[in-house]
C-alpha cells in the first residue's frame, strides 16, 4: 500500500512540476465497478489455475517417467548386445591372429622354397656350362 501511494504521489509530483494536476478524486477506483471479480474469486480462479497446471504436471511426469523405463528398458537390451558384439569381435580377433601366423608361415615356406629353386636353377646352370665346354 506505501509503494501505490508513493508512486501516485509521485506521479502527481510529476505532473505539478509539468503544469498539469489531477486532483486524487479524479483518479478512477475500479475495485467497485460491475463485473471486476472480487478477492475470493479471483484467488479461487487462481487456484484453479494452479489445479489445472499441476493436472498437467502430473501427467507429463507420469508420460517422463514412462519414457525413463522405456529407456532404460532399450539401454539393456543395447548393453546386452553390445556384450554379445564384443564377445563375437574377440573371437574374431583370435581368428584373425592365427590366420596371420599361418600366412607369415606359409611366406616363410614360399621363401624358402623360392630361395632352392633359385640355388637349384644356379647349380644346374653352372654344370650345364662346365658340359659345353
Amino acid at each position: 500500500m506505501l509503494a501505490k501511494i508513493s508512486r501516485l504521489d509521485h506521479c502527481i509530483f510529476k505532473q505539478f512540476l509539468v503544469g498539469t494536476t489531477v486532483a486524487s478524486y479524479e483518479i478512477e477506483d475500479t475495485s467497485d465497478w460491475l463485473g471486476c471479480p472480487t478477492r475470493l474469486e479471483t484467488v479461487k480462479h487462481y487456484a484453479s489455475m494452479l489445479e489445472e497446471d499441476i493436472q498437467i504436471l502430473r501427467f507429463q511426469l507420469r508420460t517422463a517417467k514412462e519414457n525413463i523405463s522405456c529407456l532404460v528398458e532399450i539401454n539393456a537390451q543395447l548393453t546386452a548386445e553390445l556384450k554379445k558384439n564384443r564377445v563375437w569381435m574377440a573371437n574374431l580377433e583370435t581368428e584373425t591372429s592365427n590366420q596371420l601366423s599361418q600366412i607369415q608361415s606359409l611366406t616363410m615356406v614360399l621363401d624358402r622354397k623360392t630361395r632352392i629353386i633359385f640355388e637349384l636353377q644356379a647349380a644346374n646352370g653352372c654344370r650345364s656350362s662346365k658340359k659345353t665346354t
